[in-house]
């Protein structure tokens, strides 16, 4: 497990201890690691991932005392299992600059599903083109707005990526004009969604 420890600035929170201490441990699985945590908690300023880990699928999954990640938030880049890493995180608010999707990650499905009060992504955000599987990513994330930037088309698993999302979103993709992927991922999205080549 991970210990946590009270934040003594903050009564009644917690936060991940930095797993600095396990890096020499070929910890290559944190699958659910933090899922359903409740009570408000952060995330050190100085958490590290152990460099050998492949997988975080739900790693947070349904953690709605989760409200942000600190700047700096970083994955491994040989993360290959990633989806439903933050889904139902319904208070994550804001993510930092520094995120970005692992190089390696194969599939983002359901990546932020769930999470009503996200507002915005980092700019710049993209999802790149080593993912095959992005279905649902942003279902109901029902205060997303700003533009996301795609590097997939009508090939990759991407049906209703937007689905319930009710805010103005443009969508950057060099696919914008095959008419398969457009209908593929505005499916569901309230027509609320900009699909445009730059």
């Amino acid at each position: 497990g991970f210990s946590v420890k009270a934040n003594p600035s903050t009564a009644g929170t917690i936060y991940p201890s930095p797993l600095s201490y396990i890096n020499n441990k070929p910890v290559k699985s944190l699958k659910g690691a933090f899922m359903g945590l409740t009570e408000t908690f952060y995330i050190a300023n100085d958490f590290k991932f152990p460099t050998e880990t492949s997988v975080i699928m739900a790693m947070f999954n349904n953690a709605t005392g989760l409200t942000e990640l600190p700047e700096g938030f970083t994955f491994p880049d040989n993360v290959v299992v990633f989806q439903t890493m933050f889904r139902g995180c319904t208070n994550l608010k804001k993510l930092p600059n520094s995120f970005k999707i692992p190089s390696h990650a194969t599939s983002c499905s359901y990546l932020f599903a769930g999470c009503t009060s996200l507002e915005k992504l980092p700019d710049g955000f993209t999802i790149p083109s080593n993912i095959s599987t992005a279905t649902r990513a942003f279902q109901h994330c029902t205060s997303l707005t700003g533009t996301i930037n795609l590097e997939l088309n009508s090939e990759n698993s991407i049906f209703a990526m937007f689905e319930g999302t009710v805010k103005p979103i443009t969508i950057i993709s060099s696919a914008a004009t095959d008419s398969l992927f457009v209908e593929q991922i505005s499916y569901g999205s309230n027509n609320n969604l900009t699909i445009t080549t730059a």
